[in-house]
């Protein structure tokens, strides 16, 4: 390890993924760090440059940190504690039971 791996950008970047999915889960941090690993991604080529329909986009350093920290800013104003606002994933899944009598039979007919 070296001083370079604590760099202000990952402590940022780390930072903004628990605040964005949400502190006190398991799946708030996970939540915000998909969301900007892929925001990240997908917008690498813009921050690169590019052509599109015979445009040339030229490359704009930086983009990928300006998107982050609008997104946070936002996220912050309408969802102070996080996407997942202190629940699990496991919380958004309804898990129905069948109905049933005692001795095991449902009573959906037909």
């Amino acid at each position: 390890m070296n001083p370079k791996a604590f760099s202000l950008v990952y402590v940022f970047q780390v930072v903004a993924m628990l605040a964005i999915g949400g502190i006190g889960t398991l799946s708030g941090p996970l939540i915000g760090a998909a969301i900007l690993t892929i925001g990240t991604e997908l917008l690498a080529p813009v921050q690169e440059g590019f052509t599109f329909l015979g445009c040339t986009v030229p490359p704009i350093f930086g983009f990928v940190n300006v998107f982050m920290a609008l997104l946070l800013i936002v996220i912050m104003i309408f969802k102070p504690r996080g996407l997942m606002n202190g629940r699990e994933i496991g919380s958004f899944i309804c898990f129905s039971k069948k109905e049933g009598n005692s001795n095991g039979n449902s009573n959906i007919k037909g």
